[in-house]
């Protein structure tokens, strides 16, 4: 079983690992041992696992000390992810990645019985709907830490679309030299033939969501995105509806960390 999973996992970590790396790794270490990404559709989460995985382990696509999964893969149904666990941890395994994990059923009990069981063992897990990561995360209280993706900022778009790499700037540095900031952005634009304003209305247009450069007309991107508002609205919503239940009284003592990662343009 695990082999087969395995090699599942490292199709995936072929398929989805990309050159650009998004300002969430650098502003988010990943160290606890069980942390949980959420974020829209689309923001680019999977490829954020991904990368982290594999600067783990020196870009070893083959390494079997980390697995990389989706939960809602009809291989990883046919067992539950504690056995799943339990056999990766036996060989040596150290990283579990889950992605799109609430769409598992019961996600939660499980991930608290693994990280119970195997002290050694590293989650890292991810879900495109926040409301069932809060739901399910009651019982990962003083567990887990839930880190928030966003989307790209106008200075990630420029860098990743554009190959113009700009300095975050602090408030600080904003606030002491508006100008000065301003034209050494604008400069940098203007050595590749770049206009400030008709990037940014680019940028308005397609540049929230990294995966618009796998689609070569715009339409295109804007049906996919279409798409994801309708099954978030559709599937999402009513399922997280489903599986509501009472909320935690304030004064219980189980608090769950959320953490948001932000970005400056």
């Amino acid at each position: 079983m695990l082999d087969e999973l395995i090699s599942l996992g490292q199709t995936f970590l072929r398929l989805r690992n990309r050159a650009f790396k998004r300002y969430f790794l650098r502003d988010t270490s990943l160290t606890n041992r069980f942390s949980i990404i959420v974020g829209q559709r689309g923001v680019g989460k999977t490829t954020a696992m991904v990368q982290h995985l594999l600067d783990r382990y020196q870009g070893d696509l083959y390494t079997r000390k980390a697995l990389y999964l989706q939960a809602d893969h009809f291989l990883v149904g046919r067992s539950s992810l504690y056995d799943i666990a339990d056999e990766f941890y036996k060989l040596g395994g150290e990283l579990l990645c889950l992605d799109e994990i609430h769409k598992y059923p019961d996600w939660s009990i499980e991930l608290k019985s693994i990280f119970d069981t195997f002290p050694n063992l590293n989650i890292l897990a991810s879900g495109s709907s926040a409301l069932a990561i809060t739901q399910g995360s009651h019982d990962l209280s003083r567990r887990a830490l839930v880190y928030r993706m966003h989307g790209m900022s106008l200075r990630e778009y420029i860098g990743m679309h554009y190959g113009v790499h700009c300095d975050r700037l602090s408030l600080e540095a904003i606030t002491a030299g508006p100008q000065q900031a301003a034209d050494g952005i604008v400069r940098k634009l203007e050595s590749k033939e770049l206009k400030v304003l008709a990037v940014f209305n680019d940028y308005l247009a397609q540049g929230y969501y990294p995966y618009f450069q796998e689609y070569e007309e715009l339409p295109q991107f804007y049906l996919t995105l279409e798409q994801n508002v309708r099954t978030t609205l559709e599937s999402d919503l009513p399922a997280n509806s489903r599986r509501s239940r009472p909320p935690i009284p304030r004064d219980s003592g189980h608090r769950f960390h959320s953490i948001p990662a932000t970005d400056s343009i």
